[in-house]
């Protein structure tokens, strides 16, 4: 186990990839929620969807937050997630320690935590074995795919390596 870094957004981007670093999916980064000119609509920070219909293509919406100031900024903006809530199975606030405390996520989101360590090759970990999964975060109801919404993940790159088309 080593420590990847200090709290920064892009190491927890980095580990959030590698928790999602096998055939079941495909990963992206900063993934807008609309397709659109430049600069419009939100993002999600990472996205996560699964490959397979008969686990009815489960994704997962991540939002990042390092500083207690971001996370507060995010809170009083209030609808920010509203495309993300319908677009995901699952929603997680993550952030490192001392950002936030459970009561202050919203009640359709979960929270997990980065430690800053690495923790490759305990794959027997679970899906977040990179996190502390302080709340889970309970199903959500999706709406069906949006044309924008397929658009933005036709254009949008995905991470290297997230995904393997060798099976």
């Amino acid at each position: 186990m080593r420590v990847v870094g200090k709290g920064k957004t892009s190491d927890i981007m980095e580990m959030l990839s590698l928790t999602h670093m096998d055939a079941e999916w495909v990963f992206y980064y900063e993934l807008r929620t609309n397709a659109g000119a430049m600069g419009a609509g939100q993002y999600m920070d990472a996205y996560a969807i699964s490959r397979y219909g008969g686990k009815n293509h489960r994704s997962i919406g991540y939002e990042i937050k390092v500083t207690r100031a971001d996370f507060l900024s995010e809170m009083r903006k209030g609808n920010k997630q509203d495309a993300a809530k319908r677009l995901c199975s699952k929603f997680y606030y993550v952030v490192t320690e001392g950002v936030c405390s459970p009561d202050e996520i919203p009640e359709w989101a979960g929270l997990l935590i980065w430690d800053g360590h690495e923790h490759l090759g305990n794959r027997e970990w679970g899906l977040y074995r990179h996190f502390k999964q302080v709340k889970v975060a309970p199903e959500l109801p999706r709406v069906e795919c949006p044309w924008e919404f397929a658009a933005s993940l036709a254009y949008s790159k995905t991470s290297m390596g997230c995904y393997r088309d060798w099976e």
